[in-house]
């Protein structure tokens, strides 16, 4: 199976929350008490300057674990970043479009949610990754075109 854990949102164990309030009545998303445990980790997300920062989480999937294919919205476009923090043997990552998508442990990954993506764990190590939301600003911009430049640099 798999379980995640909110260090900025509404509350740690609110993952979902779609699941928990309407958009009229949701409080407004914080540092939840998780932050306090993982500093640096909210201080490297800090450092990312986001405009917005919405809902960030940690999501583990257990050795023999899924998840079914799913889109997590109709409206294309990049809405979420994926973070891995570790990327076991065994883990498969699908995406309607696209296939195997490979991963690497350390690289971020803007990840477009609505189209069908499916996750397996087939190896004996619980996969762990971060996902964060919000609005990325000037500094999150540059250090996406740094990328590209790298990836492009490293084909030529």
């Amino acid at each position: 199976g798999w379980s995640s854990m909110a260090i900025h949102g509404t509350a740690v164990d609110h993952t979902q929350p779609k699941e928990y309030y309407f958009k009229e009545n949701a409080p407004d998303y914080s540092w939840t008490e998780l932050a306090e445990l993982c500093p640096v980790t909210k201080q490297w997300i800090k450092s990312l300057e986001f405009d917005r920062l919405d809902r960030v989480r940690f999501m583990k999937l257990d050795p023999g674990g899924y998840i079914d294919p799913h889109r997590d919205t109709d409206v294309q476009g990049i809405h979420a970043w994926n973070v891995a923090l570790n990327n076991p043997q065994g883990h498969i990552f699908v995406m309607d479009g696209y296939g195997y998508v490979p991963w690497s442990e350390g690289q971020v990954r803007g990840i477009d949610v609505s189209k069908y993506h499916s996750v397996v764990n087939n190896g004996t190590v619980p996969r762990i990754h971060m996902i964060i939301h919000g609005a990325f600003g000037n500094k999150f911009r540059e250090i996406i075109v740094n990328s590209y430049k790298k990836l492009y640099e490293e084909q030529n």
